[in-house]
């Protein structure tokens, strides 16, 4: 019998939900692939991050620094400051 998926890709799907950003724990995967703050580019072309088309983001740590911004740490470097009120992406 042949595998009709042999040698194709298969993309990998989770469950997202969305989060405010101090409601996020370490660890947790985050999609920021067209986020207004963290990837304001109008495309992936446009993009200063390319790579959030293609990766998602780990949370490292979370710090209030003002009333209207949390920011958030990323295992891969990367920090930014988000409203409380802001929708994250997160991957289940």
């Amino acid at each position: 019998m042949v595998n009709p998926m042999q040698g194709k890709t298969v993309p990998f799907r989770k469950s997202r939900s969305l989060v405010r950003p101090e409601s996020l724990s370490r660890g947790r995967l985050i999609d920021l692939e067209g986020d207004p703050y963290a990837d304001p580019g109008d495309s992936a072309e446009l993009s200063a991050h390319p790579e959030f088309a293609f990766e998602y983001e780990v949370v490292a740590g979370i710090e209030r620094e003002t009333d209207n911004c949390i920011r958030i740490d990323f295992e891969s470097g990367f920090s930014c400051g988000f409203p409380p009120d802001h929708l994250m992406i997160v991957c289940d």
